[in-house]
């Protein structure tokens, strides 16, 4: 996802698809590593559903959060082999999302 813009113009509302594409593949990326078929078709599934939920969390947070370093993190992690570490990561990741969805941050 490095390289492209997460939205297209100055107000930071509109959605790039590009980016939407690349950080899919990203994060299934990241799930498949775990080699359950079961797991990465609901994992996918998930994504689809929480792209709406997650643009809200993304307008809400975008002061308080730098969603690139934290996917940076997990890149680093995960080609460091540092497993357990990613997975924390990646949890970490996925509830900051939730916490704002709930209007916790």
């Amino acid at each position: 996802m490095t390289g492209v813009p997460r939205s297209r113009g100055s107000a930071n509302a509109t959605i790039n698809r590009e980016w939407e594409e690349a950080h899919k593949r990203f994060h299934i990326s990241l799930i498949s590593a775990c080699d359950s078929p079961i797991l990465i078709a609901d994992c996918d599934k998930l994504y689809e559903l929480n792209i709406r939920y997650r643009f809200q969390a993304r307008t809400q947070s975008s002061q308080s959060r730098n969603v690139s370093v934290e996917h940076d993190r997990l890149k680093d992690l995960v080609l460091a082999g540092q497993t357990e570490s990613a997975v924390a990561a990646l949890k970490d990741h996925y509830m900051k999302t939730g916490s704002f969805l709930i209007g916790q941050p």
